[in-house]
């Protein structure tokens, strides 16, 4: 619930900043981990303050908030003073100008507070990342960069200007920061080769298991969910192709949740017209997160096939933490971060290859049989709930933020 009044936090004895994504308090996986973060460091004693450079709501069917405010304990700014994306080009960049003003003015301010822990940069982006430490250097505070993708093999990012930050952020970026926050093993890896010595802390996904005690829903037809962006059509057509070779034992749908692009989502819908089970596959956008949420608990498996790339090896999908939160069994692949939690047919049900036949196999596999597949999903959420739930990590965050040592004055910085 927003409240629009900001708490007191005074009595904290540590204060930690959230920047560099907008949008907060609502959004998808980027803004689930700021809240997620945000609730581990207040849990562990600190006050958290989230910076939303810009407005990013539809004005019409956005939430109606105001541009400060609190939700679930976290202070929240948008430094435009609207929560609402502008439609004129013209206002719209002189709202950004702003945005920059002010939100540089809130980090001198929370700067020269003593309980300034540091801040945590969400941004794909080198400039935002140069931005934040011109300010720290400047004003003496900390910065902490999460690291959740490894851009320079993200398809989505292909354009000139894209690929230039890619290259800044990776061979200069990485060593600007104080310390990382890398989400997988590559990444902790990778860190180490650009930027050696130094300080970090792995934070796997985060989930709010207890978001997730909700009972099925009665008398509900057995569906197989997908739940992504239309980004990744590849993936989405990869499953389209499965469940078209699922033999037809049962009457099982497919659920697409798709987000993105209306352009991206318009390329789902041509592909799955075009399937001999189209009048299977439903789609949906922009639910609700609780109707999310029941979606995920009463489906019969939850799929997030993984590919052979550096991009799906580096990065560690916020979908596998909500999809153990179901108790649902879920169908991967054996990359990246998976073979360090999960065996199959134990608590997830994993394919070596990314291969379709594979797949269909672990789809029919939970058709035929429900019950143990019901094992290996409770089996998946509790090894999800000690490794994943978000109540854990507040207070090595906090620790490991306080014990980074800022460099008061710019330094020369090389690259490999």
């Amino acid at each position: 619930m927003v409240n629009n009044k900001l708490q007191n936090p005074t009595r904290a004895a540590a204060h930690v900043v959230q920047v560099g994504a907008s949008g907060f308090p609502y959004g998808m996986a980027e803004i689930e981990k700021i809240r997620l973060l945000g609730r581990s460091l207040l849990a562990a004693g600190a006050a958290v303050t989230v910076i939303s450079r810009k407005g990013v709501y539809d004005p019409e069917h956005g939430p109606h908030i105001a541009p400060v405010g609190n939700y679930e304990g976290i202070d929240y700014y948008f430094a435009t003073g609207s929560v609402y994306r502008p439609q004129g080009m013209l206002q719209r960049n002189l709202l950004k100008l702003k945005g920059w003003w002010k939100e540089a003015q809130l980090l001198r301010q929370f700067g020269r507070e003593e309980r300034m822990s540091g801040v945590i940069v969400h941004s794909m982006d080198f400039l935002p990342l140069l931005f934040y430490w011109l300010l720290s250097r400047m004003y003496g505070f900390k910065i902490t960069y999460l690291l959740v993708e490894h851009n320079s093999s993200t398809t989505s990012r292909q354009t000139t200007t894209m690929r230039i930050s890619d290259f800044f952020l990776e061979h200069v970026g990485l060593k600007m920061a104080d310390g990382v926050l890398p989400i997988s093993h590559y990444l902790t890896d990778f860190l180490r080769q650009k930027a050696p010595g130094k300080p970090y802390l792995k934070i796997p996904v985060l989930t709010e298991f207890s978001r997730f005690e909700k009972p099925r829903s009665p008398q509900r037809e057995k569906f197989f969910l997908y739940c992504g962006s239309a980004n990744y059509l590849e993936v989405i057509l990869f499953i389209l192709d499965a469940f078209e070779q699922v033999p037809d034992t049962e009457e099982v749908l497919l659920y697409l949740v798709i987000g993105g692009p209306a352009e991206g989502k318009a390329a789902v819908a041509n592909q799955v017209q075009q399937l001999k089970k189209s009048a299977r596959v439903k789609t949906f956008s922009n639910l609700p997160y609780d109707d999310l949420v029941q979606l995920y608990i009463d489906a019969i498996g939850l799929l997030i096939p993984l590919r052979h790339t550096v991009q799906d090896v580096a990065r560690f999908p916020h979908k596998i933490g909500e999809y153990l939160a179901s108790g649902n069994p879920l169908i991967t692949t054996r990359v990246g971060e998976v073979p360090y939690y999960f065996t199959d047919q134990k608590n997830a049900l994993v394919t070596e290859d990314y291969r379709v036949e594979e797949y269909v196999e672990k789809m029919q596999w939970i058709i035929q049989h429900p019950q143990l597949a019901r094992q290996v999903g409770e089996a998946g959420k509790t090894m999800g709930k000690k490794a994943f739930d978000y109540s854990q990590y507040g207070q090595p965050l906090r620790t490991f933020m306080e014990n980074l040592t800022p460099k008061k004055k710019a330094a020369r910085y090389v690259w490999n």
